[in-house]
């Protein structure tokens, strides 16, 4: 059998394909490193997202600790507080592309939650006294903890960082879903409270109406 003689295009053409695969397994191995780049880099990016959130979650329980402190002990502990804490900003070396939009919005937005939240407030203090507030700082201020906290462990769950141990007798995720419970159940209390005084301010206000027509002679409502 002849032996295949090789010529000038065979050669050039094997030495082509060599050039053109080797630059495939080339490229191929840049993206590779590239992305795992990538999501090595969106890992620690997510890890001080969740740092900054859970600094943020602390920092409002300890505010609702100082805060009934300062009541139970009559100002001689604690602090008092007239609104919920300020959101830090987030670390400036954060990659926020590579969290995608909906992850992204969420955390972002939460900044806009958190000014809102104090503005309301601000409002309530001009028509409201420490009593009225001071409740709604807390309920708000547990609430935002909490939130801020689910969204850390959402992080550290969707980029594989170890989670951080709440299984202790005391923890800042229990206590912060305990005081948003208890807030909620006082609020209610409040409410119902209010609705039935106002009620009983309506009776009086129309018992003293008709006691005033019935001295000048007049006949009552409804007679």
């Amino acid at each position: 059998m002849p032996v295949a003689t090789l010529t000038t295009f065979n050669v050039i053409a094997l030495a082509a394909g060599s050039s053109v695969l080797a630059a495939f397994v080339t490229q191929g191995l840049t993206e590779l490193r590239e992305r795992w780049k990538a999501s090595r880099d969106a890992a620690f990016s997510a890890l001080d997202i969740a740092l900054a959130l859970e600094a943020y979650a602390n920092e409002c329980a300890s505010l609702l600790g100082d805060s009934e402190n300062y009541e139970r002990s009559g100002g001689n502990a604690g602090s008092p507080h007239g609104n919920v804490a300020d959101l830090p900003d987030y670390p400036t070396a954060v990659e926020w592309k590579a969290f995608g939009i909906k992850p992204t919005t969420e955390v972002r937005s939460f900044r806009v939650e958190v000014e809102s939240a104090k503005a309301m407030i601000r409002g309530h203090w001009e028509f409201g006294d420490e009593d009225d507030v001071v409740p709604l700082v807390r309920e708000e201020a547990a609430r935002l903890g909490k939130r801020a906290l689910d969204m850390a462990i959402q992080f550290r769950s969707a980029w594989g960082i170890a989670p951080v141990d709440y299984s202790g007798e005391w923890n800042v995720k229990s206590y912060l879903e305990e005081k948003v419970q208890d807030y909620a159940k006082e609020r209610k209390q409040r409410e119902e409270l209010n609705r039935q005084l106002g009620q009983e301010f309506i009776r009086e206000i129309e018992s003293t109406e008709a006691k005033m027509k019935a001295a000048d002679g007049l006949p009552e409502p409804n007679s």
